[in-house]
């Protein structure tokens, strides 16, 4: 957590010296600012931020409520995605400040080598996404052999190999959206499986595509099972593309969550935490299909 925070500090930090170095460096006649290919690169750094935050806001909390609860493999994910978000922003930040951008005068060399060694420490990115996907998978998914040996039944038998492929259609489809939320926890008091009904209104049809990817996400999980079985600990490329879906759906649904309460309780600018989430969904889905 404590690197997550800092990142989040100077990324912030940096955001408001590289957007105001915009404003006052000119070329061709005006700030470099007013360009729309330089909007693009700080509304990017902007979009991960609020992630970050998101991320960092919600599993504090939790740590706070539940201070027994193990969240390593939610924690790992979220210095993942902070470690690298923060490298790519502070590059983006030098990138804008052109030759000012190398001067020891300035703080960007300096928060550029800290951001390096956040991404080999407390392990590198690749083992942390190698432990989200494997953890996840035989420890998360319960009864993890009874489980691998119920799916390569599919592999053997013509019907229950074309019911599946039939299920994972359908999921594809989103037939089973309004069951993203299933899961006796989740239905304790009649509570709805439905996502949408758990955010505001105005989320309904973007809460309907978050649920949709997250029932693909786990077909695939089931998809890469039934390939590989008890192997598919060793198959370290297809665990982190797995590891990166997983974090890019953790951090929507948290900032669904934070963007949802924002509108309810009124806070001030919400509508434009409604275009962030609006682009990070997006992004999410065009990266998991």
């Amino acid at each position: 957590m404590n690197t997550v925070a800092s990142g989040v500090g100077v990324l912030r930090y940096l955001l408001s010296y590289t957007a105001e170095h915009c404003l006052q460096r000119h070329q061709f006649g005006k700030p470099i600012g007013d360009y729309s290919r330089v909007e693009e690169k700080l509304s990017e750094i902007v979009l991960n931020l609020y992630a970050m935050e998101s991320g960092l806001f919600y599993f504090s909390g939790l740590l706070d409520a539940q201070p027994s609860r193990n969240l390593s493999l939610e924690l790992a994910a979220l210095k993942i995605f902070s470690s690298e978000k923060v490298w790519s922003g502070i590059d983006t930040c030098i990138q804008l400040a052109g030759r000012f951008g190398l001067l020891k005068n300035v703080p960007y060399e300096r928060f550029l080598r800290d951001a390096r060694n956040h991404l080999t420490s407390m392990e590198s990115n690749d083992i942390l996404r190698i432990m989200i996907a494997g953890e996840g998978i035989t420890e998360i998914i319960p009864g993890f052999e009874k489980t691998i040996s119920d799916l390569s039944v599919y592999t053997r038998h013509p019907i229950t190999n074309i019911k599946t492929k039939w299920l994972l259609k359908r999921r594809k489809q989103g037939k089973y959206a309004a069951q993203a939320g299933s899961g006796p926890k989740v239905t304790e008091g009649n509570a709805s499986r439905d996502l949408k009904d758990h955010l505001h209104p105005s989320f309904a049809d973007m809460a309907t595509r978050l649920a949709i990817n997250t029932q693909r996400f786990q077909s695939l999980c089931q998809i890469s099972l039934i390939q590989y079985g008890r192997e598919i600990t060793n198959e370290q490329m297809l665990l982190c593309q797995l590891a990166d879906a997983a974090i890019d759906l953790l951090l929507t649904s948290i900032c669904f969550g934070r963007a949802s309460r924002s509108i309810s309780i009124g806070l001030p600018r919400n509508d434009y935490e409604v275009s962030l989430i609006f682009i990070l969904l997006i992004q999410m889905i065009n990266w998991i299909e």
